[in-house]
C-alpha cells in the first residue's frame, strides 16, 4: 500500500507477535479479507469460525517462505488494523472534523477541537496529516462489527464549564474576593486581595482541569476495554448461531452433487462434526468444493482400510 500509513500499525505485542509486514503482504491480507466478505464468511459481529484456517492457507500459498501464521501474526495485524479504523472513524465523525476524499486523510476544521480531542485521547495525535488510502477497504471489512458510542459532552468543554461555574460562585460570595460584611479596604489593599483571589481561582481551575482530563482519559480507556469485551461476547454468540444455520445447509448442498446416498450421509456426518470443515465446505464454490468433497471421501476410505 504505497503512500499509506497502514503498514506502520504494528501495535505493542510481544516479541512473538511483532512482525514488520511488507506492502505486498499487507495488500494480500486486505485482498483475502475482502474475499472472505464476498464469500459470505463475514457475520455481523466478526468473521465466521474457520476463516483463519483459510487465511493461513492462502498466505502459505502466496508467501511460502514468509512464516506468517494465523496466530499470532494475522490475528495481531487484524486487531491493529481494526483499532486504526475505529480511531479514524471516531475522529472524522466528531464535531470540528471531516474527511478529505482526495488526500484520504482526516480534515481538521477546528484547531481548538483537535487540541481538545488529543488531550482526551492522546493516541490519535499520530493520525494528523497522514494519508490512509485504504480506509474504505477497512470500512468494508470491519465496518459492520464496529461498536458505536459517543460522549454526550466533549470532556474539554466540561472542564471549561466547571471553571466558569467556580468563578461565578466566588463572585457571588464576595466581590473581588472581599467579604461584603468586612470594613472597606484601601485601594492598594483591595488590589492585593483581588490579585490573590485571581491566583487562587487560576490554581483551582488548573487542578480541576487536570483532574478531569485524567478522569476522561481513564473513562475513555474503560469504554474501549468494555467495547472489546462486548464485541467478543457478541461475536461468540453470533458464531454459535451462524454455525447452527450452516449445519442445516450441508445436506442441502450435498444433494446438489452427484453422490450416492450412503456417501452423502457419511460426508454430512463428517463435515458437521468439525466447524472448520463446515466453513471450508461452504466457502468453496464449484470445482473447489467438488475437490474438497473428494478429499474427504478419500480420507474416509483410508480410515476404513
Amino acid at each position: 500500500m504505497e503512500g499509506s500509513n497502514f503498514s506502520q500499525t504494528q501495535g505493542r505485542g510481544t516479541k512473538r507477535d511483532r512482525r514488520i509486514w511488507t506492502i505486498d503482504e499487507e495488500n494480500a491480507l486486505l485482498d483475502s479479507l475482502e474475499e472472505l466478505v464476498t464469500r459470505g464468511m463475514k457475520a455481523d459481529n466478526g468473521f465466521k469460525s474457520g476463516y483463519m484456517v483459510m487465511l493461513e492457507k492462502w498466505f502459505e500459498e502466496k508467501f511460502p517462505h514468509s512464516g506468517i501464521k494465523g496466530n499470532p501474526h494475522i490475528e495481531s495485524k487484524m486487531k491493529n488494523l481494526k483499532k486504526l479504523y475505529n480511531q479514524i472513524y471516531d475522529l472524522r465523525n466528531q464535531s470540528g472534523f471531516g474527511w478529505d476524499h482526495e488526500k484520504h486523510c482526516v480534515d481538521i476544521h477546528s484547531e481548538d477541537s483537535w487540541q481538545k480531542y488529543c488531550k482526551t485521547y492522546p493516541g490519535v495525535a499520530s493520525l494528523r496529516g497522514k494519508s490512509f488510502p485504504q480506509y474504505d477497504r477497512l470500512a468494508n471489512i470491519f465496518g459492520k462489527d464496529r461498536a458505536k458510542g459517543n460522549l454526550s459532552e466533549d470532556p474539554s468543554e466540561a472542564h471549561a464549564a466547571v471553571d466558569h461555574e467556580e468563578y461565578e460562585n466566588h463572585d457571588n460570595v464576595a466581590t473581588n474576593g472581599v467579604s461584603q460584611n468586612s470594613p472597606p479596604l484601601s485601594s492598594s489593599q483591595a488590589q492585593n486581595v483581588s490579585d490573590s483571589s485571581k491566583r487562587k481561582r487560576a490554581k483551582a481551575s488548573d487542578k480541576w482541569a487536570a483532574g478531569l482530563v485524567e478522569i476522561a482519559g481513564t473513562f475513555g480507556s474503560f469504554l474501549e476495554k468494555t467495547n472489546e469485551r462486548m464485541e467478543m461476547i457478541a461475536s461468540r454468540i453470533g458464531h454459535a448461531k451462524d454455525l447452527d444455520n450452516d449445519k442445516r445447509k450441508i445436506n442441502e448442498e450435498l444433494l446438489q452433487m452427484s453422490l450416492g446416498t450412503m456417501d452423502r450421509i457419511k460426508l454430512c456426518r463428517k463435515i458437521v462434526k468439525d466447524p472448520e470443515n463446515i466453513h471450508l465446505f461452504l466457502g468453496f464454490q464449484g470445482e473447489d468444493r467438488k475437490a474438497f468433497v473428494e478429499l474427504l471421501l478419500q480420507e474416509m476410505r483410508e480410515e476404513n482400510e
